[in-house]
């Protein structure tokens, strides 16, 4: 339909311009972190005439790195302390300014805001946080939340203690398992400890058993030599005991032959004529 037909009269449509639309996606307080976090952008960006605001942003964006620069064991001078003094003023200030200024769904008490768990302030941290040390966060974080976020079931007492009992009865199992282990350990360095004693005493007897052995053919090798001088001597003598009795024999023959010749010259002598 014609907006301007004259079935409708002016008066009964709404004046667009001064209609104003409300998004719950843009609301003041749904912004204010937006713009604060533009706004401390802005002001860091902004060093060449450092105002309060910029040494307040500085102060709570600096990391642990830049606060532990400093030696904290070197005595300041004079001019750095009252500087420091003056700076954390204007730091107090700034604080109490800007948590007084927030909406009361956004205030905070002063253990949530050291420990920077209101989205203002972390977010105005994190702006200055690096790459890694931020992915770091995010996945504690996100552990966190996935953590939190796990339903615990209830349980009764007999499910608590029948699972505190296997739980005992686990840990019994592997102590014993432990003990168990510990004792064949010991058991093996001793039996180790033996085997190689008993290695050492078998090495002894193998090399006094071949000292024996060696010892054994030189005595066999000098009892072979002695038995066969021994019998070359007794050869010798043998020849000569035959030949000493053949020479006996010799002059016992010639003996008899002279007796003999002896008896006969005397019968011939007698005139008796020996018998042929």
């Amino acid at each position: 339909m014609d907006i301007h037909s004259p079935l409708r009269s002016p008066l009964s449509m709404p004046d667009i311009k001064k209609v104003k639309i409300s998004s719950p996606k843009h609301t003041p307080d749904a912004e204010y972190p937006l713009r604060r976090r533009r706004g401390m952008a802005e002001s860091l960006e902004e060093t060449a005439k450092p105002t309060l605001e910029t040494v307040w942003l500085k102060s709570r964006n600096s990391t642990d790195d830049d606060r532990k620069s400093n030696n904290p064991f070197v005595l300041p001078m004079d001019c750095n302390i009252f500087k420091k003094r003056e700076i954390d003023s204007v730091i107090k200030q700034q604080e109490k300014k800007f948590f007084s200024s927030l909406p009361t769904q956004m205030k905070s008490t002063y253990l949530s805001r050291l420990r920077c768990r209101s989205a203002p302030m972390r977010s105005a941290v994190e702006d200055t946080i690096p790459e890694p040390e931020k992915c770091r966060r995010e996945k504690t974080t996100w552990a966190t939340v996935v953590t939190k976020s796990c339903s615990q079931e209830r349980e009764n007492i007999r499910d608590y203690l029948s699972k505190r009992r296997e739980k005992f009865m686990q840990q019994y199992s592997l102590s014993v398992k432990q003990d168990t282990i510990k004792k064949l350990e010991k058991d093996t360095v001793i039996e180790l400890q033996l085997i190689s004693h008993a290695e050492k005493h078998l090495e002894q007897d193998s090399i006094a058993f071949e000292k024996f052995i060696k010892e054994n053919d030189q005595s066999s090798v000098e009892s072979v030599k002695l038995a066969e001088k021994e019998t070359m001597m007794k050869m010798e003598k043998t020849a000569e005991i035959k030949k000493v009795t053949v020479q006996m024999m010799a002059m016992k023959r010639y003996c008899i032959m002279y007796a003999i010749l002896e008896r006969k010259m005397c019968l011939l002598r007698a005139g008796f004529e020996p018998a042929t």
